[in-house]
């Protein structure tokens, strides 16, 4: 389709026999999967800018939940309706009435492009740092496959970018309040209806730029956290903290409220909890575990003693010292295989429920939460799914 209308602006032979090259890839009854819809600050849910046109490129992103081969079922990102997709610009005497309203149209659009200019910085940071994989071929079509690596992702480059978003998030939802405090009863037709193209247009950014700020940060922190958790097997509190601060501030969580992405959040903090609660559990049986060990060591030593004594008054045919022994040896003794008893259950137990999580989804369950169409809007179409070769990026070409 980007071909299509270049060529309508600059005739070019090499273009169109290319073009004409490349729809012999594509079925008759599914052209339409490789058209990419145009997206603008008035008239679709998400006003993020497309950082390349690629003229002969369609791009699948696939990125797996299990960092370390799952083979579990493929799912894929719930898509957003978006209810602000046939709203129509505000109109030119509307806009001249915005200040009554106490609303900046102009500050409004430089709220969206800072926000669009800061999400163009975080996707070409990513792309930037995919490592290519190699190869493949599949029913005749070449695929160019890249690893989505987290480790190679850098989470102060896309920190400041994120705190630039949530201050323009910020300043949209002030407006937001004060087109809210205006009474409908004291105004006149026209001014009503002023007043609802510009809470169209006004919540069609404060969306889009509640949406940013979501994703931005939800790949911040998932990028020490993740890496952290693969590594050590941990998840610091401070993290959790991050992750759900991100959820509770307040203009994320009247925009998560209407998204599907709340829902796979929701997923993504339950998670974190469960993983969090196994790691507290075994912290716990591992110390007791350990303290176990040092008793039932002490008990084998004074259980030796005990032993040498008893054939040292048998020998020596010291009866009476020899009984009086026996009955502490025995009583002893009872006690220490009740602990090596409670030991090696707790070990067992220790290693059930080492082996028995899916922490492995930890991966997938943050890349569920990000909207291809904002970070990855480099990516024309984007699928997120378990993989058992890993995260991986497909780019397919004709």
């Amino acid at each position: 389709d980007a071909l299509e209308q270049s060529l309508e602006f600059k005739s070019s032979k090499e273009g169109k026999d290319f073009l004409s090259y490349i729809k012999q890839f594509i079925p008759p009854a599914r052209k339409d999967t490789f058209k990419h819809k145009a997206f603008t600050a008035h008239t679709a849910w998400y006003n993020v800018p497309v950082l390349i046109v690629l003229l002969s490129v369609s791009i699948i992103f696939i990125s797996s939940i299990d960092k370390s081969k799952s083979t579990s079922k493929a799912h894929y990102i719930p898509s957003i309706s978006s209810p602000s997709e046939n709203v129509k610009p505000v109109t030119p005497e509307y806009v001249e009435m915005a200040p009554k309203f106490g609303l900046d149209i102009d500050e409004i659009e430089k709220s969206t492009k800072t926000c669009n200019e800061a999400i163009r910085e975080i996707a070409i940071h990513i792309r930037s740092r995919v490592p290519f994989d190699g190869t493949t071929y599949s029913g005749g079509v070449k695929i160019d496959n890249y690893i989505l690596d987290r480790e190679k992702l850098d989470d102060k480059v896309i920190l400041p970018y994120s705190e630039t978003i949530l201050s323009e998030l910020l300043r949209i939802s002030q407006q937001m309040k004060k087109l809210k405090l205006n009474n409908e009863n004291s105004l006149t037709l026209k001014e009503v209806q002023a007043k609802t193209q510009l809470t169209d247009f006004l919540g069609t950014q404060y969306k889009a730029i509640a949406a940013s700020y979501f994703n931005s940060a939800i790949l911040e922190v998932s990028i020490p956290l993740v890496n952290q958790f693969y590594k050590n097997g941990i998840i610091s509190q401070s993290f959790i903290r991050e992750v759900n601060q991100i959820g509770k501030q307040p203009d994320v969580e009247h925009w998560l409220k209407q998204s599907s992405y709340g829902e796979t959040y929701r997923k993504l903090i339950s998670l974190i909890s469960k993983i969090k609660y196994k790691q507290n559990y075994l912290n716990e049986t591992e110390t007791r575990i350990n303290s176990l060990k040092y008793q039932i060591e002490d008990d084998n030593t004074n259980i030796d003693n005990m032993q040498n004594r008893l054939r040292f008054y048998e020998n020596s045919q010291m009866y009476n010292e020899y009984n009086s022994l026996v009955e502490r040896y025995n009583s002893y003794l009872a006690v220490s295989k009740g602990r090596i008893e409670t030991y090696n259950e707790l070990v067992n137990e220790y290693n059930r429920v080492v082996n028995s999580s899916n922490d492995n989804d930890l991966d997938g369950a943050f890349n569920d939460c990000l909207d291809p169409r904002i970070l990855f809007a480099s990516f024309e179409r984007v699928d997120l799914h378990s993989n058992k070769n890993g995260n991986q990026i497909k780019q397919f070409l004709p």
